[in-house]
């Protein structure tokens, strides 16, 4: 019967391009040797060790950091881009008692309140190659700027709340902590920034290792850091 030979042929055609289009469609498990050649290879991820777990290496420089989060040379000087005695990550824990308590005391994110509020519960300070960065969690109040190091003497400058001011303070560093006192510091607003500042001792921590969520700006001067596992 011609018809059932001419079905069966039709038949066969068709398995056959599907069994062609299936093998096409695989990922072959060999690579030829020209496209090995041209195979670009993994980037190397460097692992840190922390709590007995390892986990990628997720440290920035500046050059990492958003321009708008940089701190802004306003008197047109930048300090140099170098290591500081102080650089480091630290935090510290206002509690809300003291600042009067939920009704008074906690803290709201307002786009229009004077800046250097005391914020109850934590604030991180990062201080890196004279850039430093202050971060209340609660009420998302930041500020940025330059400073410089001389002995037991920082400098703190161009603060876009009060760019014009330079703020003196003496440091005092012991063990894990750090604490300022104020020297001279015009910036406006009643003296907030030097009460902000010298509310309490701040702790250090290593902010490498301990991957506090939200630490603003990340994990500064973490890339490149040698880990002993």
């Amino acid at each position: 019967m011609p018809w059932l030979r001419t079905a069966v042929v039709a038949l066969v055609v068709a398995l056959v391009a599907a069994g062609v289009g299936y093998s096409v469609g695989r990922a072959r498990p060999y690579a030829r040797s020209d496209e090995a050649t041209h195979s670009v290879s993994p980037s190397v991820v460097h692992l840190v060790k922390s709590g007995g777990v390892y986990m990628a290496d997720t440290g920035i420089q500046l050059s990492d950091v958003p321009p708008a989060d940089l701190p802004y040379p306003y008197d047109g000087r930048t300090p140099p881009d170098r290591a500081t005695p102080i650089d480091g990550a630290y935090l510290r824990n206002l509690a809300l008692g003291p600042l009067g308590g939920p009704t008074v005391g906690l803290p709201l994110h307002c786009l229009r309140c004077i800046p250097y509020r005391l914020d109850a519960g934590i604030s991180t300070l990062i201080l890196y190659h004279g850039r430093y960065f202050l971060d209340h969690l609660l009420s998302d109040f930041r500020a940025e700027g330059f400073y410089v190091v001389h002995g037991d003497r920082i400098v703190f400058t161009d603060d876009p709340n009060c760019s014009s001011s330079r703020g003196v303070y003496r440091w005092f560093r012991e063990g894990d902590h750090l604490r300022f006192q104020v020297i001279h510091d015009p910036c406006p607003f009643d003296q907030l920034r030097s009460q902000d500042l010298m509310a309490i001792r701040w702790t250090a921590f290593d902010h490498c290792l301990m991957r506090v969520e939200g630490l603003w700006p990340g994990e500064l001067g973490c890339r490149g850091r040698h880990f002993r596992p």
